[in-house]
């Protein structure tokens, strides 16, 4: 694909053949240029780490400790009505929590 891009020089008809993008088709090229197929293999990305702030990620697990019957809906719902803070109840689930023990106290019969 890329040696078809080099030959025609049309990114946007090879993109269209492939079905992928011209930026990509152009990417490749300019990666196969520079580093021959060397440089079309996989590469390792670097971790982009965590991009909430950290006193949020805070809130959070404070909310988990003192609260060990909220879910994590109610704990997102709490966040964003009380501390005005946008996120989601996926990124409520993926803070770590404090306590090692199950988020909800065992029902008792």
């Amino acid at each position: 694909m890329v040696w078809l891009y080099i030959e025609d020089g049309y990114p946007a008809l090879v993109a269209l053949q492939f079905g992928i993008s011209d930026y990509s088709v152009n990417q490749w090229a300019k990666l196969y240029q520079e580093h021959g197929e060397q440089g079309l293999m996989n590469q390792e990305r670097k971790p982009t780490g965590s991009k909430l702030p950290a006193a949020v990620t805070q809130r959070i697990v404070d909310l988990k400790e003192e609260n060990p019957g909220f879910g994590i809906r109610r704990i997102y719902d709490f966040l964003r009505r009380f501390f005005l803070v946008r996120t989601s109840p996926s990124t409520v689930h993926a803070a770590p929590s404090a306590t090692t023990g199950p988020s909800r106290p065992a029902k008792e019969n």
